[in-house]
């Protein structure tokens, strides 16, 4: 029953997400500054998606790139997969591992209507943690996530697990979602 219930709220949460991305694009919010984050814990997974600008991602988003900004990409990448189990803290009742399984990296790059000719690049990063149980858990933490990318001012967030689904902001003074 749990898993068709997770299953009827991400579907639910695909489509709150896209009539928002639609109602975003169409108002021209592509906010430097600004990421959206969506959270999923189900079992003893947690999937955590991260859409940022390229400003705020590497500092930069035209989309015909240099070598030498590719490899800025690159290098950024190489950085955050090397670090990454440092980037989101879990906060648990007891001590529990919580590791992560994989981390996923996108580019991709648009022209936004609003500003002819003006180009956007942004990326997505998906986190994939495991746990031994979700009983314990009681917060996930993303201050190292704000360091990591200091132009970064606000992530807006929505949950979905066992108990239902929530949404917030988070800041650097502000970075942690308590279940």
């Amino acid at each position: 029953m749990i898993k068709k219930n997770i299953a009827f709220l991400l579907i639910l949460l695909c489509s709150v997400l896209s009539v928002s991305a639609n109602e975003t694009h169409e108002h021209g919010a592509h906010e430097h500054g600004v990421g959206q984050m969506q959270i999923l814990v189900e079992d003893l997974q947690i999937e955590i998606v991260v859409d940022l600008p390229g400003a705020d991602f590497i500092g930069f988003e035209h989309q015909n790139l240099t070598d030498e900004e590719e490899a800025v990409i690159q290098d950024k990448i190489d950085d955050l997969k090397a670090s990454s189990n440092d980037l989101i803290n879990f906060g648990t009742k007891r001590s529990m591992p919580v590791l992560l399984k994989h981390l996923h990296i996108e580019k991709s790059g648009h022209e936004e209507e609003h500003h002819e000719g003006h180009e956007h690049m942004e990326f997505k990063l998906y986190f994939t943690y495991t746990l031994e149980n979700t009983d314990n858990l009681r917060s996930v933490q993303f201050n190292n996530f704000f360091k990591a990318f200091p132009t970064l001012s606000e992530i807006r967030w929505i949950m979905i697990n066992d108990s239902g689904q929530a949404a917030g902001e988070l800041n650097p003074s502000s970075s942690r979602i308590r279940f």
